[in-house]
């Protein structure tokens, strides 16, 4: 009797000792159960090519997403967010995981700016799993440095030569010299000086008119009537000076013009016509302004 009571508190002991383990190691048997559970890190990286591009000009964003804790080939989408949405046109896309467990998937976006202020663009892309059990999501940042968009400015005078008092047509085309990306017309205004002396009409500032036919390019037409030459023939260097705008460059352009005086008819007049010796006679003189261009002008 006395070794079955010693078996029986045995086996009594060694069940408590056995409940009393469960309870110590039931934390960590749950914490290796969840940790078997938890999703992949994920982690992204960035290609932008290139990495300097003129407004309107597509960017390419190479993009690699790595499983950092297994082999598993990450699936989902792939967005990009612009710090500023109005900087330009966003996109997204789907990872492509390839024909092997590599731990990468990879996808390409594309970015597009429409602005060259401010002169760099930044953006996260970010990485969304199809399913958050097997993947966590994950998020990088980039830049792009953007370039406004060269012009060529035109100056055309016409007639090229003129004589004081006669209004020339002024007039400047402002051309999108830039081969990458879409071309565009530019907008904004003009501002006209000269190195002689004269008047621009309406003002020496005019708005620029875009292509009505839809054309990179866009024209502004003023008069310029030079007041004064300071010699016979003399120079006027007419100038065009753009602004530019958030999407092209400033840029300048000048024309010559070649500016004549008037000409002008002397008459002589006495009378009388016929004196005696110590008779005066009154003599007229009267220069008409000849020139038939432009606004006579009373020779002084």
């Amino acid at each position: 009797m006395r070794g079955n009571s010693l078996r029986v508190n045995e086996i009594q002991k060694f069940r408590e000792f056995k409940a009393k383990l469960r309870v110590f190691l039931l934390p960590f048997l749950l914490l290796l159960s969840v940790a078997g559970l938890a999703a992949d890190n994920t982690e992204i990286s960035i290609e932008v090519v290139p990495s300097t591009v003129y407004v309107n000009q597509q960017v390419t964003i190479n993009v690699t997403v790595t499983n950092t804790d297994g082999v598993a080939d990450p699936t989902g989408t792939v967005e990009l967010e612009l710090t500023d949405p109005n900087l330009g046109v966003v996109d997204s896309c789907t990872l492509d995981v390839g024909t092997q467990s590599d731990s990468q998937s990879v996808c390409t976006l594309y970015y597009t700016p429409s602005t060259g202020e401010p002169a760099t663009h930044t953006f996260t892309v970010t990485y969304t799993p199809d399913d958050s059990t097997l993947f966590n999501g994950s998020s990088t940042t980039g830049s792009v440095d953007v370039l406004k968009r060269e012009v060529v400015v035109e100056v055309e005078l016409s007639p090229a030569a003129a004589y004081v008092n006669q209004g020339v047509t002024v007039t400047v085309t402002v051309r999108d010299a830039t081969t990458e990306g879409t071309a565009t017309a530019p907008t904004g205004s003009v501002t006209f000086s000269t190195s002689g002396i004269g008047q621009f009409d309406p003002g020496a500032a005019v708005d620029l008119t875009p292509d009505p036919n839809g054309g990179a390019f866009s024209t502004a037409t003023v008069t310029y009537t030079p007041t004064e030459a300071g010699a016979p023939t003399t120079i006027d260097v007419i100038t065009a000076s753009y602004g530019g705008s958030d999407v092209h460059a400033a840029g300048e352009g000048t024309d010559n013009l070649v500016v004549n005086r008037r000409t002008v008819k002397v008459d002589v007049v006495c009378n009388p016509g016929t004196v005696y010796v110590d008779q005066a006679t009154t003599i007229t003189v009267t220069v008409t302004d000849t020139t038939t261009e432009g606004t006579p002008v009373t020779p002084t």
